[in-house]
C-alpha cells in the first residue's frame, strides 16, 4: 500500500518543507530506514526531486491577499516535527506536535503571509462540514468578511509547551466507513458522547450594577482612566483595581485581563478585560480576548476553597459571571456584535477547559448580561434569541426567554448616547499633505481625504488665525469649511463632544478655533485631544501626594511678563487652598538654578508653567564659564524647544522627563500677549511639548498654541483648576472653562489657544461621593420625556452614596421648576415628581405631588400613587412626631399626618386586600407604637402584629411560599409582646419560621439580589439572638451583616428603615428588665450609622 501511496501524483509535493530535515532529500529517509526497517518504503529520488521543484513554483507563486482568505481548522495535536533519538537499529523516532495547527497543517507553515486569517473550530478534514459555522463561510465567500469567526488565534491554558511529543492515538479494532474516511480526510474520529453535552445558561437582567448576581465582566481600553462601572467595583472591592493600575499591571491591551474575586461579597467580584486601543476592536479581538479573561477566571476559581464544590467527592466547580455590554459605545460595536463575541469568548473559554482536562475541576455554567438601560437589554435579549435561533452557538447554550428586572433600571423615551460620552475622530496628516479623517466610534466607520492641492491655502488661513487675538468668526468659519470633509460638516449639529486623535503633523492645526453656525464647536462641546503615537515610557511613577510646582516668567534677556507672574501667584494660592503643598518660583525668585533644583527636590502632581517658550530654536555656540571646574568651555550650537530660564538656558521636555515622579497634569502657557516674537511657530511649540510630555507619561496637558489674552488666560487657568480640583474630570473641565471665557471675554479668541491633551475622564480628585454638576436643565420637549427622567433619577437613588443624595435633589427641582404650567396639571408628571421626592426622603414636596395626583382630572394615574402618599404621611408624622420639633408656618400636625394616611390605606383595603397595603398598615402601626404611651404602645403593636399576619398568611396562600418581609415583622411584634408579658408564646413560632424565611431569602438573593432580600439574613439573626437572650455575645456579627449590605447600595430610605427598625426595638423595651437588650441594640444602631455619615 506504501509503494501504491508514495508514487500517487501530489503526495510527496506536501511534504514538509524549510524545517530543520529537508524531506526532499535522500538522506533523511536513509536515517529513518536505518532505525526503522520494518515496513519503510524509499521514495524515488527522481520523484522527490520533482516534488521538490514542484513546491518551489507554488511557493514563489505570487499571492494576493485582496483575492484570499484562509480558514484555518483547530486541534488539540498538530504534527510540526521529527526528531531522531539514536542512530541505526537502537535509535528512536519521535514526532513533534503542537496545539497551534488543524491536525494536518501547522498555522505557522500553512498560512500565508499578509492573508486574512479566520479561526474555525474543527479539525482539517472537518473545515467544510462543521454545520455551526456555514454561516460564516457564506458571509465569507458572499462579502469576504465575517464576525461569527475569531480573526485571532484561540487562547490556550498558560503551561502548555509550545511543542511537545505527539500522543498516540487510540484505534478502533474494527472502524466502521465513518472512521475510516476520517482517517483519510484528517478529521477528528468522534466518539459517541455518553452524557449530555455542556449547556451554560444565560439570562438578561435589567438593573443597577450593585444587584449583579455574579463577579462582573468589565471592558477597558488602553490608557484609559478607572471610571464608570470600573469604578464603582473598584470601591466595593476596596481599590484594588485602582492599585493594579498604579503598579502599571491593569488590562488595556488586548488579550490582557485581570481578575478579582470577591467570593463572600455582592458583587462576587471584577472581570477586567482589556480591549486595546479605542477604535480598533473588533468582534474577534473582543471574542479573543473576552475568553482569556473567562479562562483566567474560571482557574482563579477552581483554586479557590471557597467556592462550593458540585456534588460530592472530587466533583468541579461551577463559574458564573455577569457581564455588562463591552465595545458597543466608544467602541464602535453593535449590541448583536458585543453579545455574539462574548459568548462566543465564553464558549471557546469552555472549550479549552474541556479539551485540557481541566473541565473537570471547573467550567463556565452561567452568563448574565447586565444592563442599565431597559432598551438596551430588550437589545441584548433579541439578540440572544437571534443566536439561539441560529443554531451557531445554541447547542453551546440555555436562553432564558424572559428579562429580568432588578432595583436601579432606567428608561428612555429615545436613545441617546449617556451623557458625557466622547466620541473619538481620528485625524492623520499623511507625508504628502493629505489629511485623513476616520470616526473611530462610529458604527459604520468611513475614511474620507483632504486633497494635498489645498494645503498651501489652509496653511495661509492657519498662520493667519494664530498671528492674531481677535476673534475673527469669518476666519474661523472659513477654517471649518476648508479642513473638514462634507461628510463631517453635516454631523456637526450634533455637537457632541469628541477626543480628536492626532499624529503629531496634524496636531499643529487649530483644531479647537473651528466655527460652525453662531457658536464655535470647542465652546459648544468638548474637544481634548490624543495623539497617535507608539512612544510611550513603560514604567510611570506618579505621586499620590498633592503637591505642586508653579514657576511664572523666570528671569532672562526677554521682556518681563506681568501677566505670566500673576496667573502663577493666582494657580498656586488655588492650589494651596484646595490642600496642595505648593512649591512656588516666580519672577526673580524663578532663576534657572532655583527651578532646576525644585524641580528634582519632590514629586509633584500638578506642574504649572507660565512664561516665555521657544520652539526649535537655534542657540548659537558659545563660551561659558564651569562652576565645578571654574574654567571656560566652548559649547556647540544646538537647536531647543522649550520654556525659558534664563539667557541661553532652557526648560524642556528632557528635564521634565528626567524626573522619577511623573506629574498627572502639567499646564504650559509661554504665550502671553504681545510679549513674545515668532507667532508663527507657537502652535508647533504647544503641539512638540504635549506630544513629548504625554510620551513621558503625563496623564493630562493644557499647552496654550498663540498669544492669549493676559486678564483671559488668566481666568480660563482659575475656572480650569476650580473645576479640577472640585472633582470635574479633564473633558468637562476644559469645557467650563472655554466657555466661561468666551462669554466674558468675546472679542478675543483665548477661548481657542488652548490645546488639551490627555483622557477626557481623567479627574485628580476621586471621583467617589461625587456628582456631576449639572449647569443647566435639560430642554423637555415633551411630558413623556419628563416623566422618564423624573422615574430615572428615582431610580438612580439605589445606587447613589448619602452625599450624592442633594445633587439628585436639586435636578429634580430644576426641572420641576422649569416645567410648564400645563405638564404640572397632569397626573403622570406630579406623580413622577412625588417619587423621585419620596425616594430621596424629602417628604414635604413629595406629598404636596401626590395630593395633586389625587385632584387631578382625568384621574389617570396608579393605584400605588396612593399607597405611597399614605407611607410618606405616616413616615413624615412619625420622624416630626421623634424630632419633637414644633410645625413651621402651614406644615401640618404630626398626628394629622399619621391618622391621613392609615385613613387612606384602610379605604385602599375595602377596595382590595393585598399583601402591601396589609404590610403598610403594618408598618403603620409599627410606626405609631415607637411614639404611643404605654396603653397606645400596647395596642398598636397588637394592631402590628395583627397586619403582618394577615400580610404573611396572604403572601404564602397566594405563592405558596413565605414573604420575608411581612412574616419577620410579625414574628419580631410576637418576640417584643413576649418580652414586655414576660410570656414565651413567640418561641413555637421562631423556631418553624427562621430557617425558612433565611432560605427564601438567601434563594432571591441569588436571583435577583436586592437590599431587602440582602438583608434578611442579618434581621433573622438579630430576632434568633434577641429570643434567645444572647444578643450581647452576637453583636459584632449583627454589625458586620448590615454594613456588608449597605456596602452593596442602599438607598436613604432603606437606610433609614434599618436605623428605624433598630429604634422601634430600642423603644418597645422600655422595661428595666430590658435595659442590657437596649444597650446592645443602640450599639448596634451606633456602629452602623457612624460609617454612613
Amino acid at each position: 500500500m506504501l509503494k501504491q501511496i508514495a508514487a500517487f501524483p501530489g503526495v510527496l509535493e506536501m511534504l514538509p518543507g524549510g524545517g530543520e530535515q529537508d524531506f526532499f532529500g535522500k538522506e533523511i529517509w536513509q536515517q529513518l530506514r536505518a532505525v526503522d526497517a520494518d515496513g519503510w518504503v524509499m521514495p524515488d529520488a527522481a520523484a522527490l526531486a520533482g516534488a521538490k521543484a514542484c513546491r518551489q513554483v507554488l511557493d514563489a507563486s505570487p499571492i494576493d491577499p485582496q483575492r484570499m482568505l484562509y480558514v484555518a481548522g483547530q486541534a488539540p495535536a498538530t504534527p510540526v516535527g521529527l526528531v531522531l533519538d539514536g542512530a541505526g537499529k537502537g535509535g528512536k523516532i519521535r514526532i513533534l506536535a503542537s496545539a497551534r495547527g488543524d491536525g494536518r497543517v501547522p498555522w505557522a507553515t500553512g498560512i500565508p503571509a499578509g492573508v486574512p486569517v479566520w479561526y474555525l473550530p474543527a479539525e482539517h478534514g472537518s473545515l467544510a462540514d462543521h454545520a455551526p459555522s456555514f454561516p460564516a463561510l457564506l458571509e465569507l465567500l458572499q462579502s469576504g468578511y465575517s464576525s461569527r469567526l475569531p480573526q485571532t488565534p484561540p487562547v490556550a491554558l498558560r503551561g502548555i509547551e509550545e511543542h511537545f511529543e505527539l500522543p498516540d492515538e487510540e484505534l478502533t479494532m474494527f472502524p466502521d466507513d465513518k472512521e475510516l474516511a476520517s482517517a483519510a480526510l484528517g478529521a477528528f474520529r468522534h466518539k459517541a458522547e455518553s452524557t449530555e453535552k455542556h449547556r451554560v445558561r444565560v439570562s438578561v437582567s435589567h438593573g443597577n450594577l450593585r444587584y449583579a448576581r455574579h463577579p462582573v465582566a468589565v471592558g477597558h481600553y488602553q490608557g484609559d482612566t478607572i471610571i464608570s462601572a470600573e469604578d464603582y467595583l473598584d470601591r466595593v472591592l476596596d481599590g484594588r483595581l485602582r492599585v493594579r493600575h498604579r503598579l502599571g499591571l491593569y488590562p488595556g491591551q488586548a488579550d490582557t485581563a485581570e481578575v478579582f474575586l470577591n467570593p463572600q461579597g455582592k458583587p462576587g467580584g471584577a472581570i477586567v478585560v482589556g480591549l486595546g486601543k479605542a477604535g480598533e476592536l473588533t468582534p474577534g479581538k473582543l471574542s479573543s480576548s473576552f475568553a482569556r479573561a473567562v479562562l483566567m477566571y474560571s482557574a482563579a476559581v477552581a483554586e479557590c476553597e471557597l467556592y462550593p464544590v458540585e456534588g460530592t467527592g472530587q466533583g468541579r466547580r461551577s463559574a458564573t459571571l455577569t457581564t455588562l455590554l463591552i465595545g458597543t459605545g466608544a467602541g464602535g460595536l453593535s449590541v448583536p456584535d458585543s453579545v455574539s463575541a462574548i459568548l462566543r469568548g465564553v464558549a471557546q473559554a469552555n472549550r479549552v477547559l474541556v479539551e485540557s482536562r481541566y473541565g473537570d475541576r471547573v467550567l463556565i455554567d452561567e452568563v448574565e448580561f447586565l444592563e442599565l438601560y431597559e432598551d438596551l437589554a430588550i437589545q441584548i435579549a433579541r439578540s440572544i434569541a437571534a443566536i439561539g435561533a441560529e443554531g451557531d452557538l445554541a447547542d453551546q447554550f440555555a436562553f432564558e426567554d424572559r428579562i429580568v428586572d432588578v432595583p436601579g433600571g432606567r428608561q428612555r423615551v429615545t436613545f441617546a448616547e449617556a451623557p458625557g460620552w466622547w466620541r473619538r475622530l481620528q485625524i492623520l496628516a499623511d507625508d504628502d499633505g493629505a489629511l485623513r479623517f476616520s470616526a473611530l466610534t462610529d458604527r459604520a466607520r468611513a475614511e474620507v481625504s483632504l486633497q494635498p492641492t489645498q494645503r498651501a491655502l489652509v496653511d495661509r488661513f492657519v498662520e493667519q488665525s494664530i498671528t492674531r487675538t481677535a476673534t475673527d468668526r469669518q476666519l474661523s468659519t472659513t477654517l471649518f469649511e476648508l479642513l473638514l470633509p462634507n461628510r463631517l460638516k453635516e454631523q456637526t449639529p450634533d455637537r457632541q463632544h469628541l477626543v480628536l486623535v492626532l499624529n503629531e503633523d496634524a496636531a499643529r492645526y487649530p483644531w479647537e478655533l473651528l466655527q460652525d453656525r453662531e457658536r464655535p464647536l470647542a465652546v459648544e462641546a468638548g474637544i481634548v485631544r490624543q495623539l497617535e503615537t507608539e512612544v510611550f515610557r513603560e514604567k510611570i511613577n506618579l505621586t499620590a501626594r498633592k503637591t505642586a510646582l508653579v514657576v511664572g516668567d523666570p528671569p532672562s534677556d526677554q521682556i518681563e511678563l506681568p501677566g505670566a507672574q500673576k496667573e502663577a501667584r493666582m494657580v498656586a494660592e488655588t492650589l494651596a487652598g484646595h490642600e496642595y503643598k505648593v512649591t512656588s518660583r516666580i519672577g526673580r525668585e524663578a532663576d534657572a538654578d532655583a527651578v532646576i533644583k525644585a524641580l528634582f527636590a519632590d514629586g509633584y502632581r500638578v506642574l504649572h508653567l507660565a512664561g516665555h517658550g521657544v520652539y526649535d530654536q537655534v542657540v548659537a555656540a558659545h563660551r561659558q564659564f564651569c562652576d565645578d571646574c571654574g574654567t571656560v568651555h566652548q559649547c556647540p550650537g544646538h537647536r531647543v524647544t522649550g520654556m525659558v530660564l534664563g539667557t541661553g538656558l532652557f526648560l524642556t521636555p528632557t528635564e521634565i522627563g528626567q524626573m522619577r515622579q511623573v506629574p498627572e497634569l502639567v499646564f504650559i502657557n509661554c504665550c502671553h500677549l504681545g510679549r513674545i516674537e515668532g507667532f508663527e511657530t507657537r502652535h508647533k511649540l504647544a503641539a512638540n511639548l504635549a506630544t513629548q510630555l504625554i510620551r513621558m507619561g503625563v496623564r493630562a496637558v493644557v499647552a496654550a498654541g498663540w498669544a492669549v489674552d493676559d486678564e483671559a488666560a488668566s481666568v480660563f487657568a482659575r475656572e480650569f483648576y476650580q473645576q479640577m480640583l472640585s472633582g470635574a474630570m479633564f473633558g468637562q473641565a476644559v469645557l467650563t472653562a472655554r466657555r466661561r471665557i468666551y462669554e466674558e471675554y468675546p472679542e478675543v479668541n483665548t477661548w481657542g489657544a488652548y490645546q488639551c491633551y490627555g483622557d477626557p475622564d481623567f479627574a485628580l480628585v476621586s471621583r467617589e461621593g461625587t456628582v456631576e454638576p449639572t449647569s443647566q436643565c435639560k430642554t423637555f420637549y415633551a411630558a413623556t420625556e419628563v416623566v422618564s427622567e423624573l422615574r430615572n433619577i428615582a431610580s438612580d437613588a439605589y445606587s447613589v452614596s448619602t452625599d450624592e443624595v442633594e445633587g439628585l435633589l436639586k435636578q429634580v427641582r430644576l426641572i420641576e421648576e422649569r416645567l410648564p404650567a400645563p405638564w404640572l396639571e397632569m397626573a403622570s408628571v406630579r406623580s413622577a415628581l412625588g417619587r423621585a421626592y419620596g425616594q430621596l426622603d424629602d417628604f414635604e414636596p413629595a406629598i404636596r405631588h401626590y395630593r395633586a395626583v389625587l385632584a387631578a382630572d382625568p384621574a389617570d394615574f396608579p393605584v400605588k400613587s396612593i399607597e405611597q402618599l399614605a407611607n410618606l404621611q405616616i413616615r413624615w408624622g412619625t420622624a416630626l412626631l421623634r424630632s419633637e420639633a414644633k410645625p413651621v408656618g402651614d406644615q401640618p400636625k404630626p398626628a394629622d399626618l399619621i391618622d391621613e394616611g392609615r385613613r387612606q390605606l384602610e379605604l385602599l383595603l375595602q377596595l382590595g386586600v393585598t399583601v402591601e397595603r396589609l404590610s403598610l398598615m403594618g408598618s403603620a402601626c409599627k410606626r405609631a407604637a415607637m411614639v404611643s404611651t404605654e396603653d397606645e404602645r400596647n395596642s398598636a403593636l397588637a394592631a402590628m402584629i395583627d397586619y403582618y399576619r394577615q400580610a404573611h398568611e396572604l403572601a404564602r396562600k397566594q405563592t405558596g411560599s413565605v414573604d420575608p418581609y411581612p412574616l419577620l415583622n410579625w414574628l419580631v411584634g410576637l418576640q417584643l409582646a413576649d418580652l414586655r408579658n414576660k410570656s414565651r408564646k413567640a418561641k413555637a413560632a421562631l423556631g418553624a419560621w427562621l430557617g425558612e424565611v433565611e432560605k427564601v431569602a438567601d434563594e432571591r438573593d441569588d436571583r435577583e439580589p436586592d437590599f431587602w432580600n440582602g438583608v434578611v439574613r442579618t434581621e433573622c439573626l438579630l430576632v434568633r439572638h434577641l429570643a434567645a437572650g444572647d444578643l450581647a455575645d452576637h453583636r459584632q456579627e449583627i454589625i458586620d451583616g448590615y454594613l456588608g449590605v449597605f456596602r452593596r447600595g442602599a438607598t436613604p430610605k432603606e437606610l433609614r428603615s434599618v436605623v428605624e427598625h433598630l429604634e422601634f426595638l430600642i423603644a418597645l423595651l422600655d422595661g428595666e428588665a430590658q435595659q442590657p437588650l437596649r444597650s446592645v441594640l443602640s450599639e448596634v444602631r451606633d456602629q452602623i450609622v457612624s460609617p454612613l455619615k
